[in-house]
Order: C-alpha cells, then structure tokens, then sequence
C-alpha cells in the first residue's frame, strides 16, 4: 500500500473480501486500535465499513484500551512518572555501553540477579518486569553506580551521581514498590484477555475483577501491612533512607486560599504522606480503568442486559433497537423463546446471571437447540463481537524473524503464508508433515524419480 489513508486501507479490505468471497452483509464486529486513520467516526475506516454494513459493530481493542488507561494512570501522578522515566534513562545509561554493561554485570552476576529488562515502548502493562528487574537489582545497581561515581569522568560520572542520589531516596524506592503492586494484576489481565478464545463478557468480567482487586487495596488495613513490608525492605537493602515528608513547595500568595497559609497540605508522620501517595495513585488507575472501558461493554452489557432481563421474568418493554441482536433475530419470537427458557430454568432450580451462563446451559443440553433458535442466534451473535487485535497483531511482531537479511528477496505471498503458519501455531503443530510431503511428491513425476515417499 502506498499510504496508510482510511480511503487506502478500506480498499485493501474490500478486495480482500472479495477474492475470498465474503459478504459485507455477514460482518457484525470490527476491531482495531484507536489510531485515528481506523478508529474515526466520520471518516475511520470503521465509519467507511459501518456505511457498507451498519451491524458492523466497532470495537476497540481491549489490549490496547488497556494499555492507555495504565498510560494515562501513570502520567496523572508525577511520583509514577518520575520515577519510570529514572529506570528508563538508568537502564539506558547500562544498555547502550558494552563497558558499562560488562562493568554492572560483574556487580550482579556474583549476586545471581537477572539482568536490567528494558522497558517495552509500546505495551505498558509489560513495563512490570522492568521495575522488579531494578528491585532485585537495588543493591548491585547502587553498588555499580558508586563505582562508576568514583572512577569516571564527564557526564557518565555525573549521571551515575544523580542515579545514585535517587536510589538513595525512600520515595522513589517506595514508588517503585506501588507500581510493582498495582502494575502486577493489570500485567496478568492484559495476558488473559489477548486469549482469541474470549468474548467482551469475558473481558468484562476481567476488568471488574482488576478494578475490584485495585478497590480493595485502598484501606488503611492493607497499607499498612504495605508500607511495613517496603520499609523493612529498604532498611535490609542498607542502600535507602528513611522514609520522610519531602519538602513542599510554598503555593504563590495569590493562589493560596482558606486558612492554610502556605497553602500546602500538611502530613503528620512520613507514614501519611506515603498513605496519601497510594491512595492517588489507586484512584488514579481505577478511574482510568472505568473511563476507557466504560464506553467499550456499552453495547454488549445492553445486549446481555435485554436478554437475561425476560429469562429472569422482566414484563417490560425492552429497547432491542440498542442492542446488537435487532436485525439478526426475530425479536417477537425470542422474547417468547425467552420466556420459555425461563420458566425452563425455574423449574430446572436453574439460575442464569450471565451471557456465560447462557452458554453453558445449552453447551449441557444439546437437545434443546433446536427449540430455542432465535436465543442460539442470539448467543451466536453475541460471542461473534471481537474482544481484541493480538492475534492479527502476532505476524507484525514475526516479521523481523519471518523476513532476515538473509531472506530479504522473499515474495509477499510466501511472507504473508509464514506469517498465517507462525501466528496460528496451534494448527500448524497439528499438521502431518509426511503426509503433505508425499503431496508434494506425487504431484509430479519428476518429484518422484527425485524423492521417496515417507
């Protein structure tokens, strides 16, 4: 493709589905990252698919949703964001020298630490490695950096200084504690919900998981526990100080208000500060967490809302025009199937809260497909709405691999056929290789004066 224009890329898939004969009519879901050539809503690529099939439902990719809310969550806190760009700018000062490499990794390979994992410049749930990298490693980091302190010269000797300062301090040490406890969780979802196996339910019910667990942490029970643990880990490191208050910055006169008069807030102990500095930084993360997803479960919870709402026995009249089932299903006959299903269910002692839960019912009971179709259809539809990007996503990241230097000449559609092998790898390992072997053989019959069949 010559640009990366909407108007470029909606050809490109329109000829796609047309050499493999597709149907824009049979799209009901569309998914893609928030870059704004797809994500438009007037001249998107998702607009111009959503002119040619209305059903076609957009969706952004939920890895990536997740991503900008942990982006935006560290850049509201200045504590978050100071101190990873400190691991990154430290992590770069070791990285981009083989001396100064080799001159760390004589401080930590007698410790038997792992080495410094860099931080990955586009997925920041991963960046959760870094940061216990520079954990395990506090002790060599600081011992290297006094080194380097004491024997360089010039700005390397004077980074390794300022380095060494912030390793000394309890509140970026404590910092890097509270992103290691709050990045940990949103790490192991992003993982889950990359499954291609997942529905927006599923994500759903991860993402309320993640904000409940993030909810729970915000008392003074489990901070406490918290800070005890980060303090008596500084203290064992002999590296950090003390925890104190950091000095504040005295507001201007003019945009100072109330009685406070320096217009700062004041801390008790170093213990309520850091308190505080946690609280943040929760609120922070699980506001972004309920921003950003709030919007992507609107019409799947409506759809899911509408259903469970007459199996449960609700007499009254539901939107189905909102939802994303009005133009597959005959609405008149699954509200009665509905009915039906629920009185099936009350007197099965059955309860049904859930789309999974749905599912599940007639994945046990085969049988009763047959009279329920329009709620089959309906579950059909349901679990056919994409939930991310990753899996397409997986042969961009094998290029590199795909296509070396030493294989620079190889044509697209070789490219695009390792691409499909590689990234479908469950499939791919359950291939007989003997028997496409002698396919391959017995097609000609050179190949078969050549070779021999397994």
């Amino acid at each position: 493709m010559e640009t990366t224009s909407a108007e470029t890329l909606s050809c490109a898939l329109n000829d796609a589905l047309l050499r493999m004969g597709l149907s824009w009519s049979d799209c009901r879901g569309q998914c893609y990252d928030g870059a704004a050539n797809m994500s438009g809503c007037r001249s998107g690529v998702q607009a111009r698919v959503r002119a040619l099939q209305e059903e076609a439902m957009y969706v952004h990719c939920n890895a990536h949703t997740l991503n900008l809310a942990f982006q935006g969550a560290v850049a509201e806190s200045s504590a978050c964001r100071d101190a990873m760009n400190t691991v990154k700018d430290l992590k770069n000062s070791i990285r981009e020298s083989p001396k100064r490499q080799a001159w760390f990794d004589a401080f930590r390979k007698p410790t038997g630490g792992n080495n410094l994992r860099p931080l990955c410049p586009t997925r920041w749930t991963m960046r959760v490695n870094s940061v216990i990298s520079v954990l395990s490693n506090y002790t060599c980091l600081a011992s290297y950096l006094s080194d380097v302190a004491d024997k360089s010269r010039g700005d390397i000797r004077d980074k390794s200084s300022g380095f060494l300062n912030q390793l000394g301090k309890f509140s970026f040490y404590f910092t890097l504690w509270v992103l290691k406890d709050v990045m940990h969780p949103m790490e192991q979802v992003n993982s889950d919900i990359q499954s291609p196996q997942l529905s927006l339910a599923d994500v759903k019910a991860n993402i309320d998981v993640l904000t409940n667990s993030l909810l729970s942490k915000r008392n003074e029970g489990y901070f406490s526990s918290f800070y005890e643990g980060v303090v008596k880990s500084a203290l064992e490191s002999t590296v950090v100080g003390e925890p104190k208050i950091p000095k504040a910055r005295t507001v201007p006169r003019r945009l100072q208000d109330g009685g406070n008069s320096t217009g700062v807030r004041t801390y008790s102990d170093p213990k309520a500060y850091f308190q505080s500095l946690y609280f943040q930084v929760l609120d922070s993360y699980t506001a972004c967490l309920n921003n950003r997803f709030s919007e992507a479960f609107k019409r799947a919870q409506l759809t899911e809302d509408a259903l469970l709402a007459k199996i449960t026995g609700d007499t009254g009249t539901l939107d189905w025009d909102s939802t994303a089932l009005s133009k597959d299903v005959d609405v008149g006959r699954l509200e009665v199937q509905l009915e039906m299903l629920g009185d099936t269910c009350r007197a099965r002692r059955l309860t049904i809260r859930s789309m999974h839960d749905l599912k599940e019912f007639f994945v046990s009971d085969v049988g009763l497909k047959g009279l329920f179709t329009e709620v089959v259809k309906a579950i059909q539809v349901f679990y056919t709405l994409p939930v991310t990007t990753c899996t397409a996503e997986r042969s961009f990241s094998a290029l590199r691999r795909l296509k070396t230097y030493l294989r620079s000449t190889m044509t697209a559609p070789r490219l695009n056929h390792l691409a499909v092998l590689y990234t479908h790898k469950e499939h791919t390992d359950q291939i007989d290789l003997k028997k496409i072997a002698n396919e391959f053989i017995g097609a000609n019959g050179r190949r078969g004066e050549v070779f021999a069949k397994f």
